[in-house]
């Protein structure tokens, strides 16, 4: 029987040990899925609100930004680029994608759901303090942001994510699939002059 402590997990998927089917949205007790589509809608809810920090000033707010649902099929594209925790992946074609590698041991459920919280969430939330990005016009013009370009393009409607262990290299792998690419000099997302409240259809 796989637990999610057992050997049976290793170089397997964090969130198919015990063995869960994959729903949208998914329930709290699915903990993985819930946090990695949580995290993102809060980042995508801040920013919304123009009250997100950039390396210089704020983001400028939006009322057409929407959150994301969760897409099992994007979680299976994870799934397989994340196989075996390679040093880097790519995306297919149309989706972008956002990955991590941290060494250590096996962890469980609980401490995988502190290291989304924490570690990888803001690994890739954080690089929009490394580049530049053009507050009044949200135009996307700088590679360095990417992985914070993925989590908060508008056109990116969906997400899949997997938290993968490769017991042989003790390499614990995160993955995130988004349902469409941010492109070079477009808008990220339609800055404007203030927010509107959440609703649950938007930000």
């Amino acid at each position: 029987m796989c637990t999610e402590h057992s050997l049976q997990c290793t170089n397997l998927v964090f969130n198919a040990c015990p063995f869960a089917a994959c729903k949208n949205p998914p329930p709290k007790s699915d903990k993985i899925r819930y946090t990695f589509l949580k995290k993102h809608n809060e980042l995508r809810r801040v920013l919304a609100n123009g009250t997100l920090d950039a390396a210089k000033g704020t983001f400028r707010g939006s009322t057409t930004l929407f959150a994301m649902n969760y897409d099992c099929d994007l979680e299976n594209t994870a799934r397989t680029a994340a196989e075996g925790c390679p040093n880097q992946v790519s995306s297919t074609s149309g989706t972008s994608v956002n990955y991590l590698i941290v060494r250590g041991d096996l962890l469980s459920v609980d401490d995988v759901v502190s290291e989304i919280n924490d570690h990888v969430f803001e690994d890739w939330s954080y690089t929009r303090l490394d580049g530049t990005l053009d507050l009044q016009k949200a135009i996307y013009d700088d590679e360095t942001i990417e992985p914070f370009a993925n989590m908060i393009y508008n056109k990116s409607i969906s997400l899949g994510c997997v938290a993968k262990y490769c017991n042989t290299t003790r390499r614990r792998a995160y993955a995130c699939v988004y349902s469409s690419s941010p492109k070079r000099g477009e808008p990220l997302y339609w800055p404007g002059s203030k927010a509107n409240g959440c609703t649950d259809h938007s930000q």
